[in-house]
């Protein structure tokens, strides 16, 4: 099975509700980029839409590591399948089982600079 990490930072105006994404996906040193933009959304969910459709770009089942800034809800819903943003989690729980992947996080906190430039062409 490959390894994979996959990254995802984003943004959204608290405002407009209008956010964005920069994820991608690693693989022996190797990068594919990708952005999107979205509407009606938060930040975190911006995260893990990005998270998302990096899942839907994979060809074969992987070993995958997920890299963000924050925790994201994920701990909360692996206890309940409840939470904020438990739709997208579970979206994102289900693409990897059907894929046949197997699906890690890694956290980390305070580091935005260093996600920006790994999840940035």
């Amino acid at each position: 099975m490959k390894n994979i990490t996959i990254y995802s930072v984003a943004s959204c105006d608290t405002v407009t509700r209008v956010g964005y994404y920069n994820a991608s996906l690693e693989y022996k040193g190797k990068f594919k980029y990708h952005s999107k933009k979205v509407e009606d959304t938060t930040t975190n969910r911006c995260i893990i839409i990005g998270i998302i459709d990096s899942f839907k770009m994979l060809k074969e089942p992987c070993t995958v590591k997920v890299v963000t800034s924050t925790l994201l809800g994920i701990n909360k819903w692996k206890k309940n399948k409840k939470g904020i943003n438990a739709d997208l989690i579970t979206e994102l729980h289900q693409i990897a089982v059907e894929e046949g992947c197997i699906l890690s996080f890694e956290v980390l906190e305070n580091e935005g600079k260093r996600m920006r430039e790994l999840a940035t062409e």
